[in-house]
């Protein structure tokens, strides 16, 4: 499907050390985690931003950092839209009940999966036509996309989900049986919480010949301290 039929929406928090890539503080300090998550915010962000979706959003946390993030992205058409107090479940429903009032369809993402081929974010897409409910996984059970379309009650669907334990998908496919909602999953991909899902992605990186990868590969390089990049 045409992407500008879509509307994408990042959830993301503000590079706060201490408060975003916590669990990669197992073997950085606090700064570089930070700054780890903000050198994914860009890059994902800024890769979006170039492939003409119908509304490219920022969801953002904390509510008094839509001026800071603003200047962190420097996107002109990015639209920024303030989270909702609340677990995950409960944000993404309230961005879809704003959001839903002008688009059919919608597709959630994180910053986690910063180096995800293109050809999965078109997939992910795509599937939002062929069901109400469409989520691509990640290989730890979570998910780096979740599909919408208009008509779906998300409160119920992302209720009790228990987020960050492995079984975000498998529980969201549950509850859309439950609800009666037809969903159907897309390409698999890995994301980065800890320091080993870090090295996979450096190591992808370092043989990928794509020149976005080699992009974030030198950014990544410029924080993270030596020994991490060979």
């Amino acid at each position: 499907m045409p992407l500008s039929r879509l509307a994408i929406i990042v959830m993301a928090k503000y590079p706060t050390p201490g408060k975003v890539k916590t669990r990669l503080m197992a073997e950085l300090t606090a700064q570089q985690a930070a700054d780890v998550h903000a050198v994914f915010l860009r890059h994902i962000c800024a890769r979006l931003a170039r492939l003409n979706s119908a509304e490219l959003v920022l969801c953002f946390d904390p509510p008094d950092k839509a001026g800071a993030f603003r200047q962190l992205l420097d996107l002109p058409n990015l639209t920024l839209l303030e989270q909702c107090p609340g677990d995950l479940g409960t944000r993404i429903a309230a961005a879809s009940a704003a959001l839903f009032a002008r688009h059919e369809r919608l597709l959630f993402l994180g910053v986690d999966s910063p180096d995800l081929p293109l050809a999965h974010l078109f997939k992910a897409a795509e599937l939002t036509e062929q069901a109400p409910v469409s989520l691509s996984p990640t290989i730890d059970g979570g998910y780096w996309s979740l599909g919408l379309s208009r008509g779906v009650q998300v409160e119920p669907l992302l209720h009790d989900i228990p987020w960050s334990s492995g079984q975000e998908a498998m529980a969201t496919l549950k509850s859309a049986e439950v609800l009666g909602l037809t969903s159907v999953t897309g390409l698999a991909w890995d994301d980065v919480d800890h320091p080993p899902d870090l090295r996979r992605l450096l190591e992808r990186l370092g043989r990928s010949d794509v020149a976005a990868d080699q992009q974030l590969l030198s950014n990544l390089g410029h924080v993270l301290p030596a020994g991490w990049i060979s």
